[in-house]
């Protein structure tokens, strides 16, 4: 998506890319640009409702700071116009009736929204890295920045653990960067103990 200018492109390639992958329950993906929904920048639902109405749908921005859903991915999350936002995060909402415009702002609120995702498998998890290190290698990459790589405040290490099993069976074609990432003001002692072993694990 991250050459699509206009927003008939951006349907193009995401009405594309579900009717290839029609066995998924959801339509995920990454990479469309703000400057495609001038002049506030930030996605409707509406142009996602109408090319895929029944499917739920949720793309998440090129710097991983908004997503883009549907009505019927918002349905699932159980978003409404009565929704409070998380702190650190929010959904965009119409500021007449209130209900929610489909863009998602900051981790907080994408994990809300991921909560009614269908978690894959750590195998297909492992599959997706190793398809992404093939593409990495292939364009020249010999380094990647993983900016919200590890959450520690959720207490989960599972990117670190994926990438750590691939570097011990020689698969990891790439040196990492990985930033553990924590939510304040709730930061706790406990966060800390787990970012010191984290580092110590994995460094």
């Amino acid at each position: 998506m991250s050459q699509a200018k206009t927003i008939p492109e951006v349907q193009k390639l995401v009405k594309e890319y579900a009717d290839k992958n029609s066995a998924e329950p959801w339509v995920l993906g990454r990479g469309w640009q703000y400057p495609v929904f001038a002049p506030s920048g930030l996605p409707d639902k509406k142009y996602l409702d109408k090319i895929l109405p029944d499917r739920p749908v949720y793309l998440e921005a090129f710097d991983g700071h908004t997503w883009w859903a549907n009505s019927k991915a918002l349905q699932l999350a159980g978003i409404t116009s009565k929704t409070p936002d998380p702190p650190n995060g929010g959904f965009v909402r119409d500021p007449v009736t209130g209900d929610p415009t489909g863009a998602v702002k900051e981790d907080a609120a994408d994990d809300v929204m991921k909560r009614a995702i269908p978690r894959p498998s750590r195998e297909e998890k492992l599959q997706a890295l190793r398809a992404g290190l093939k593409q990495a290698n292939r364009v020249g990459l010999v380094r990647v920045h993983s900016a919200g790589g590890v959450s520690i405040s959720s207490g989960d290490l599972q990117n670190a653990d994926l990438f750590d099993e691939l570097r011990k069976k020689g698969e990891l074609t790439v040196r990492m960067y990985m930033a553990y990432r924590m939510n304040p003001p709730e930061v706790t002692k406990d966060d800390l103990k787990q970012a010191e072993e984290a580092r110590r694990r994995y460094h």
